[in-house]
């Protein structure tokens, strides 16, 4: 491939989502959809367990580490002790004369303000003591705590009232609930630090006994999540991994239906691309890319919604900046996408420049030209690099503007709901619950970048796969074609006035017509690049005429079932073509219905046996990629095998001896003969020695037949079959 050529499917994919695309892949999990609704469901409770856990953490602060118990103290104002009383008397303690326990965190902001303007809210916070939530073991201690230390504690008396309006602002998870029975003592933090510690200890044994539930409930969700996670991840990669065995599946199975133009036009390095590296992208955009953006989206918006119902204001002050941040992700995306895009044209490059020098590694060692080589190679290799760089570029600039919008958000929150906890408007198990909403918020957005890379390769690759898929095969069996029994088919070929063309107008056969009848022999001579291959090819129908007809026992081969048509012939090429298996399936071609005697049959009637034999392992001996550990004249003589142990109607024999050596093709000589005899025959040959008994010869030239008859009519013409003959004769005397 050319360093500037780049095929049309690689400037492709420019969208990075493409419904249609997504609705075809869709189709292929469609027979899944039971484990995906389980993967689902899955993904949902383990989510709703992330969007949870966080509430612990307040629950632990506000209930058990830090203390918001304040005295309320009216003294004149019985106008505000009133209206406290009736909205949150069941959380009002009656600690003395016109004096009160409550908990700041239940009181209205209005409320909590008005009483600090009139001076009823003393600066002092409270531990309360509460005999039922003791542990039974140590309420004798406490017991005795207190009474050897009652000047440091105040009794309450029951509660102000029975109703309680608790502001959801302050505590939106864990609102405060009417008791049934009041605590009963308060410490004040200032007298709490007159206890010595092992009696403040059991004192406190109420909240470490909370804080210990609290982290046994935390850990047990966590292990709950675990194992959710666990199933909600193989059964998601199941499905991927069924979906994509189902594309791979019919990607080949496609590719097997198409014709060989469709294999002239396109690289084998590309079309093994989509089978693999093309479907393992579709994989991980299952796996990571569609699971993660719906866990994502119900986290953002399930926490966007908690963060607005906790706290409007510090929703709206977050909010602010949202504008603006999806902007800035739109404008670098689109940067993203060109880069990407880039990258994915400099790669398509390099490995075209690396493949084309591998295969021509021969020729380049041979004529010294690996400096050169290596040359192209860095310039290629080069331009790949800047690309590469551009993308590490953008995702540098990407990464950190991500991070400075969080961090900045982190910091409107830290210093509008800092000083909301100061003036005991929010209390601080909120404050810190809405600072880990918050990174819970941005966490599925910073890794934005990942996911855009993931998707727009993934959506790449969707368009080349279904590109491929559908490409309508060129030959393909008509309904109700002619389907003949073996022993019904004769062998009889025919060209009628056959025109074709790898390409528009541009004629490889032109006005050919010939007639070989059952088990004669035809050969065809000429030059290199007159069509002698292209009407072997053309008898398999591996590809369609443009005008004319060939037949085959008077039946358009365009009428045939195709398989049954390719069943009937047999092929022998001079590039003799060998799977990475033993010599005994690449005889038979895994073809379980050829036993392993016709195999040995049809190996010592063309003379293969005798170098088979004396092989390590014989038929089972290991062959390398394309026969490599095997000489010319061998694999062609496996190729002779392949073509006999078949029992074809129809042999063509495309230079089949230009790669034997003159003992070795004296050994498949007698054989090629009696091969010859009982089928219908087409033989091209550069030696035309080997076609001198063929029933008839056509002499072909510039894509015309320009002379047929037998070797002797052809000399005696002395035209020019005669020339070639005598060119070849005095060249095999020189030699």
């Amino acid at each position: 491939m050319p360093r500037g050529y780049l095929p049309d499917e690689y400037t492709k994919g420019q969208k990075v989502y493409d419904a249609k695309i997504v609705g075809r892949l869709l189709k292929y999990a469609k027979p899944y959809i039971g484990l995906m609704i389980i993967a689902f469901f899955l993904l949902i409770m383990s989510s709703a367990i992330e969007v949870y856990l966080p509430t612990l953490n307040q629950k632990a602060i506000d209930k058990h580490i830090v203390h918001n118990n304040i005295l309320l103290y009216f003294g004149s104002s019985d106008t505000l002790r009133d209206r406290l009383i009736d909205r949150y008397g069941g959380g009002m303690f009656i600690a003395g004369q016109d004096s009160f326990i409550i908990n700041g965190n239940i009181l209205d902001k209005s409320d909590l303000k008005r009483a600090q303007d009139l001076g009823a809210v003393l600066p002092v916070k409270f531990l309360i003591i509460d005999f039922k939530n003791t542990p039974v073991d140590l309420r004798s201690k406490v017991k005795k705590i207190i009474d050897s230390n009652d000047r440091l504690f105040i009794k309450l008396r029951g509660k102000a009232g029975e109703t309680l309006e608790a502001a959801p602002s302050k505590n939106f998870f864990f609102p405060s609930k009417v008791s049934k029975k009041a605590p009963d003592y308060a410490l004040s933090y200032g007298n709490k630090m007159k206890l010595p510690r092992e009696e403040l200890k059991v004192l406190m044994s109420g909240d470490i006994r909370g804080i210990s539930k609290i982290a046994l409930k935390y850990f047990i969700l966590l292990i709950i999540s675990l194992v959710i996670l666990f199933f909600q991840i193989y059964t998601l990669n199941k499905v991927a991994q069924n979906t994509m065995h189902d594309v791979r599946v019919d990607i080949v199975s496609h590719l097997q239906t198409l014709s060989l133009k469709y294999f002239d036009k396109n690289p084998v390095g590309r079309l093994v691309t989509r089978a693999t590296n093309d479907v393992n992208t579709l994989s991980e955009m299952f796996t990571s890319v569609v699971v993660n953006l719906l866990k994502d989206l119900i986290v953002v918006v399930g926490v966007g919604i908690i963060l607005c119902l906790m706290n409007l204001k510090l929703a709206l002050i977050l909010f602010i900046i949202m504008p603006l941040f999806f902007l800035v992700t739109t404008f670098l995306g689109n940067k993203f996408r060109s880069a990407y895009r880039e990258l994915r044209k400099s790669l398509a490059i390099l490995n075209a420049r690396i493949s084309e020098d591998f295969a021509g590694v021969r020729i380049i060692q041979s004529f010294i030209q690996e400096i050169n080589a290596f040359i192209r190679f860095d310039k290629t290799n080069m331009n790949y690099f800047k690309s590469s760089m551009r993308i590490l570029l953008v995702n540098a600039i990407f990464r950190p503007i991500i991070s400075l919008f969080r961090y900045f958000g982190v910091a409107l929150i830290l210093w509008y709901g800092g000083g909301q906890v100061i003036q005991e408007s929010m209390s601080l198990g909120m404050l810190v619950i809405y600072l880990a909403y918050l990174e819970m918020f941005f966490r599925p957005i910073i890794g934005i970048s990942e996911k855009y890379a993931i998707m727009q390769s993934a959506m790449a690759s969707s368009e080349r796969i279904f590109l491929l898929l559908d490409t309508e095969p060129d030959i393909k069996t008509k309904e109700n074609a002619y389907l003949p029994d073996e022993d019904q088919i004769r062998g009889k070929v025919e060209f009628k006035n056959v025109w074709f063309a790898y390409e528009d107008n541009n004629w490889v056969l032109k006005d050919v017509s010939f007639v070989v009848e059952p088990s004669g022999t035809i050969a065809l001579v000429g030059a290199t690049g007159v069509g002698k291959t292209t009407i072997t090819s053309l008898i398999s129908r591996l590809y369609d005429v443009q005008r004319g007809q060939i037949l085959v026992d008077d039946i358009d081969i365009r009428n045939w079932d195709v398989n049954t048509l390719r069943r009937t012939i047999s092929i022998v090429l001079q590039d003799v073509f060998l799977f990475s298996t033993n010599i005994n399936e690449n005889i038979r071609l895994y073809d379980e219905k050829i036993e392993d005697h016709s195999v040995k049959s049809a190996s010592q009637v063309v003379n293969a046996d005798e170098f088979i034999d004396q092989l390590p392992k014989g038929f089972e001996e290991p062959v390398a990629e394309r026969g490599a550990t095997l000489s010319a004249g061998q694999r062609q003589l496996i190729s002779f095998a392949r073509a006999l142990v078949f029992k074809p109607k129809i042999l063509i024999l495309d230079e089949a001896t230009a790669n034997i050596d003159t003992h070795t093709e004296k050994l498949i000589q007698d054989a090629i003969s009696v091969m010859l005899s009982s089928r219908t025959s087409i033989v091209v040959a550069h030696r035309l020695s080997t076609i001198r008994k063929a029933n008839l010869i056509l002499v072909m030239h510039h894509g015309r037949i320009v002379e047929r008859g037998t070797h002797e009519e052809l000399m005696q013409k002395k035209g020019y079959y005669s020339k070639l003959y005598k060119l070849q004769f005095q060249s095999n005397i020189v030699a």
